[in-house]
């Protein structure tokens, strides 16, 4: 499970970095009309994102990366006879991302438990928790 919510930490930060014309949401089924488009991972007719709506992508996946972040910390603290199914669950239902693909698995497993506790404690943190009294998060 750490390594599901350090995935999802390092992909809601790629989330925070893209610039507002990326994002674009699912409007419906059928033929695209004019200003849309198929989305390549859904073949569902999709329509780009206004800046409005860019603000609040970016603030879910601030909040997003925020929350992981906590709980990652949180889950390296826990003792291993501590964790139980039902929390295991819960966890599982906190996981908006992807399963991590084989290559990031296999890179993950590759370091160092140090290695990680170093980035995620000490590189992560300062970033994170940079910013946390602003009321609105501004787009790029």
């Amino acid at each position: 499970m750490r390594m599901r919510f350090y995935f999802q930490v390092l992909k809601a930060n790629v989330k925070l970095k893209q610039k507002w014309w990326n994002n674009y949401s699912i409007q419906r089924i059928g033929a695209p009309g004019i200003g849309e488009f198929l989305c390549h991972e859904t073949f569902y007719v999709a329509a780009m994102s206004l800046p409005s709506d860019a603000v609040k992508f970016r603030q879910y996946w601030y909040w997003c990366r925020r929350k992981s972040f906590e709980i990652l910390l949180w889950l390296w603290e826990l003792e291993t006879d501590e964790y139980s199914w039902k929390l295991h669950l819960h966890l599982k239902g906190l996981l908006v991302t992807k399963r991590p693909i084989l290559s990031e698995v296999e890179r993950y497993e590759s370091k160092e438990t140090t290695e990680i506790t170093l980035q995620v404690f000490r590189d992560w943190s300062a970033a994170i928790y940079r910013g946390t009294n602003e009321e609105k998060i501004r787009p790029l």
